[in-house]
């Protein structure tokens, strides 16, 4: 029996004690997001936001702690190196620099570790939909790129349709394309990130790509260094030139039934002088005066013969 939006979500708070209670339900819930029926669709998706609410609070508090890890190594080490720069006395600051770089490590450690369980509940529910916070628990791990959300992003990034766009941030798009990139030169030649993931990532691209993405594609089908992923962007390319024309063309449509014209702009008089001036009206010339004259003499004509002839008789 399907199940309305309030139990959903109640059994999705209890979710937050005991996930084995509501198991079933994340599956339902995940189902029903691809439903052909609007309002069970839209039902399923409030649902499903409210089941990853805590873990998605989790990775922005984890994307400020990265950012002030960041702000706090620049604000500690920059000084130190303009300092050893600009200074006639020079003092060997390598130790402090050394322990910052040690520190962040450290810091960066936790986080991914911190992180960790939030991107492994997001793999289980097995839903494309939680491929743009995948991705954040991606980028907050930092360094530590662990194997269970690689799994989960190859897995789940080529089951992505069009309609599934409105799940992804732009930093998210911008991910995606840099992780096809990122490692394609020295020290790593493409070995980094692994090709199936970049394979996975060409193929999401053929659905949710856009106009930025077609340089990046294109690149890659020029010079990637491993020969699968340069034959999947070559395969890509088509879907996403043809996904981004009809883009277009959606927009100038869009565009040419935007502005309403007003009747009166349509029917106003001639701007200026209305007056008709004798000079520049037409006039017949003299041949079609003449010309029109014996076509009026010729009908007067035949019509005075009949009369005639009655009279006669």
């Amino acid at each position: 029996m399907v199940m309305g939006t309030k139990p959903m979500i109640e059994r999705e708070q209890q979710t937050k004690d005991d996930p084995m209670v509501s198991a079933p339900d994340i599956a339902q819930i995940v189902k029903r997001l691809d439903s052909e029926n609007t309002s069970e669709r839209e039902e399923a998706e409030r649902a499903f936001r409210a089941l990853i609410e805590q873990d998605l609070r989790t990775i922005r508090r984890g994307r400020r702690f990265m950012w002030s890890i960041n702000v706090a190594y620049c604000a500690t080490v920059l000084p130190m190196l303009v300092y050893d720069r600009f200074n006639h006395h020079r003092s060997d600051h390598s130790g402090y620099i050394f322990l910052a770089i040690s520190v962040m490590f450290a810091l960066n450690g936790l986080l991914a570790l911190h992180q960790r369980p939030v991107g492994r509940r997001l793999a289980i529910l097995d839903a494309p939909q939680a491929v743009g916070p995948l991705m954040d628990v991606l980028s907050n791990c930092g360094m530590y790129r662990w194997s269970e959300l690689r799994r989960a992003l190859i897995h789940l990034l080529p089951r992505l349709k069009v309609s599934d766009t409105k799940w992804l941030l732009p930093r998210q798009r911008k991910m995606l394309l840099r992780i096809l990139t990122s490692d394609e030169r020295w020290p790593y030649y493409g070995g980094l990130w692994g090709s199936e993931l970049k394979i996975a990532i060409l193929r999401a691209l053929e659905q949710i790509g856009d106009a930025k993405a077609i340089p990046t594609v294109e690149r890659m089908a020029r010079s990637a260094k491993d020969g699968r992923v340069r034959i999947a962007a070559q395969d890509c390319l088509p879907f996403l030139r043809e996904r981004v024309e009809e883009e277009q063309i959606g927009q100038n449509l869009l565009r040419a039934s935007g502005p309403n014209i007003q009747m009166e702009t349509l029917l106003r008089p001639a701007s200026g002088n209305t007056e008709d001036k004798p000079e520049q009206l037409l006039h017949p010339s003299c041949e079609t005066v003449h010309d029109m004259t014996l076509v009026t003499s010729s009908l007067s004509s035949d019509l005075d013969e009949p009369v005639q002839h009655i009279d006669s008789h």
